[in-house]
């Protein structure tokens, strides 16, 4: 295993020994805790993070190879591996999730594999398998990695050049799945192979190497191996010099690590504001860009959703939105009902919410990834429907002022008309004062966009987790280099009304948030104001 916590234990079995500072950085990321992840084990169980069983939420089946990427260093066999095998025996596995003797022990990437991980695309050489070097003796294995300088022979290193390309990254990073749910297959009509796209980072990124963004130069060390007072320097045990950079961070970093300007989330994306007034009427043109990543935004797990947040104001006082693009139903509802349910009784609300109505209008045809993209993908090409994003426009809402007993709303005005309704708090005012629409999180309908790879789930559900998933209803997500353009009304009360919008991260929908009784995260990506 990779080593102790502590990097001054002695013993040169262990990584740390001779790589203390890459084994600093990759104690502090999400590799480590792959395993360990407690989000990740209540959805695994169907629980709660506070253990209680919730009916319906699915567990996954037990050795459904979850292991394979999130606890590959399972002692025994390779490949197929539940979650539950990472806690038994030494629970090595579980503590250190993918660590420095997983990675290093890929002698070849295979992504012609259908399964990700160590059960199909990445093939390991471990210390159980004979090794092909008779001068290393039968149990000491291949150490592979990105130099071909390597000399030390407790390393038995070789070069092997996936370590500079996305596909070291891809063998775990790009899962086509079948349906795990019972009884249940995705539509042979729109997934012909039989599995939905569910991590596609890999495939996104057209080839562009991961470790640009995720691993960047370590310009503080000359040589991966920095052991402290080492009297030998330089040579076959300690390494050679390498140019300023050339040795890359071992921290992996994530969208959502680290702050400041250099956080990814900060760099992935562009904002452009341009606005009008006419008779009244302020129009707000929001041209969102992806300018930074390699890959569509969000990526990986298809629980992350970017919401754009637009709004306006007069002097400090909110302006009322009159028509214009407006946020998914899936950006957050305490309640939501179609124009075909009963709009008078809402048991659920409470005075002081608001009831917010949205029209539907036509299906577009956007520019997605496979059968959402413009091109053939495996065959398939989805027509604007089949891609499954309409243009949702504000239509109004209203005050809910009481309820009844028996649910009965009493509302500040005349019902709007429109296709949906959703029950949410009320919006945050311009100078910030009040945060509840935004904190809570309850965004549906609101002016603005929602940008994610939507999965469906049997009998309709929409937005589950991947392992109840058996379509992708829609993947409006923003490709590289692309951009999507929404447009925003509001009632003017000034010459030149202030215009602000956000691009919102979300790690996870609110409801599943609550639902597991996890922390929803909403991080600002960009602001602009005009």
């Amino acid at each position: 295993h990779p080593g102790l916590d502590d990097w001054t234990q002695t013993s040169t079995l262990h990584c740390s020994h001779c790589h203390p500072d890459l084994f600093a950085q990759w104690s502090a990321s999400p590799h480590r805790s792959a395993a360990a992840n407690p989000l990740l084990w209540a959805l695994y169980r169907g629980e709660t993070l506070a253990g209680a069983p919730l009916a319906g939420a699915g567990a996954v089946p037990a050795g459904g190879g979850c292991a394979d990427c999130h606890a590959p260093g399972i002692d025994g066999q390779i490949g197929g591996r539940g979650l539950e095998e990472a806690q038994a025996g030494s629970g090595l596995a579980y503590t250190y999730g993918v660590h420095c003797d997983v990675c290093h022990r890929v002698e070849s990437v295979d992504m012609a594999q259908a399964a990700p991980g160590v059960g199909g695309k990445l093939r390991l050489m471990r210390p159980s398998e004979a090794s092909p070097s008779a001068a290393l003796g039968a149990f000491l294995p291949l150490t592979f990695g990105p130099w071909p300088d390597v000399l030390n022979p407790r390393m038995g290193a070789v070069y092997r050049p996936e370590f500079h390309d996305a596909e070291i990254c891809g063998g775990c990073h790009q899962l086509d799945q079948p349906s795990l749910v019972a009884g249940v297959t995705p539509d042979p009509a729109r997934w012909p192979g039989g599995t939905i796209p569910i991590h596609s980072t890999w495939e996104e990124s057209n080839g562009i190497p991961c470790q640009s963004c995720h691993m960047p130069p370590d310009a503080s060390v000359w040589n991966g191996a920095t052991i402290p007072g080492d009297p030998v320097g330089w040579g076959t045990a300690a390494g050679w010099p390498r140019p300023p950079g050339s040795v890359r961070q071992h921290g992996f970093i994530g969208p959502r690590q680290g702050g400041g300007p250099g956080q990814l989330l900060t760099l992935a994306a562009a904002v452009f504001v341009e606005k009008s007034v006419a008779a009244g009427e302020l129009v707000a043109e929001v041209r969102v860009q992806n300018v930074g990543a390699g890959h569509a935004i969000p990526t990986g797990e298809p629980m992350r959703a970017l919401l754009l947040v637009v709004d306006a104001a007069c002097g400090g006082e909110a302006l009322a939105p009159t028509g214009g693009d407006v946020l998914a139903a899936e950006a957050g509802a305490l309640e939501q009902r179609t124009a075909a349910e009963d709009w008078a009784r809402w048991p659920g609300a409470a005075p002081g919410e608001r009831l917010r109505v949205v029209r539907q209008g036509d299906w577009l045809d956007y520019a997605g990834f496979g059968p959402f993209g413009a091109e053939p993908f495996g065959g398939v090409t989805f027509t604007a429907e089949q891609k499954g994003v309409r243009a949702g426009t504000w239509a109004g809402e209203v005050e809910i002022l009481a309820v009844e007993a028996d649910g009965t709303v009493q509302l500040s005005g005349a019902l709007p008309a429109g296709e949906e309704g959703y029950i949410v708090y009320r919006l945050p005012a311009a100078d910030g004062t009040d945060s509840a629409g935004g904190e809570r999180g309850m965004l549906a309908g609101a002016p603005g966009w929602m940008f994610a790879r939507l999965l469906g789930g049997a009998e309709g559900a929409r937005g589950v987790p991947h392992h109840l998933a058996v379509d992708v209803i829609s993947d409006n997500r923003l490709m590289p280099g692309a951009e999507w353009i929404s447009t925003h009304r509001f009632a003017a009360t000034c010459a030149d009304p202030a215009v602000r919008a956000r691009l919102i991260h979300r790690n996870m929908p609110v409801g599943l948030a609550q639902e597991r009784g996890a922390e929803r995260v909403d991080q600002v990506m960009a602001e602009v104001s005009r």
